[in-house]
């Protein structure tokens, strides 16, 4: 990768914005009770952040999107994760549904997430650690 590359690459963020939603095992939502966007960071055991593709940070694609997974209750393996509302781009999609299939909860919490996700370049290294901040809530 030319050094200019390796200088661009390093001010792109992609930021999860996992203030998600979760759904408990008392309270499952019902058509005129939608899952919320909230995920709970003190009930996830293990999370991997989404990687910002190389052909997309390259290409300036951004998007933001929603993903929906379903969690197995008693052990709090991610089973299946898809996009409820694309990012619109393969590629980013592909990225986030990547990551969030390695995420564990704590067994016996929820059965299913719900989490909007956001890529987007930053004008620098700081910028981009100042959004991730942000969307962490810190």
């Amino acid at each position: 990768m030319p050094y200019t590359l390796r200088k661009v690459a390093l001010i792109i963020a992609a930021v999860v914005i996992t203030a998600g939603s979760v759904e408990a095992q008392g309270n499952r939502p019902s058509p005129s009770h939608p899952l919320p966007d909230a995920i709970h960071m003190d009930i996830v055991v293990h999370q991997v952040p989404p990687e910002y593709p190389y052909e997309a940070c390259r290409n300036g694609i951004t998007g933001r999107g929603i993903l929906l997974g379903i969690v197995e209750f008693q052990t709090g393996k991610v089973t299946s994760v898809k996009m409820e509302k694309s990012t619109g781009s393969r590629i980013l999609d592909q990225a986030a549904l990547s990551a969030f299939r390695q995420w564990q909860f704590k067994p016996k919490t929820i059965f299913r997430f719900r989490t909007p996700i956001t890529y987007e370049m930053a004008r620098s290294r700081e910028d981009a650690m100042e959004k991730m901040r942000r969307a962490q809530g810190r």
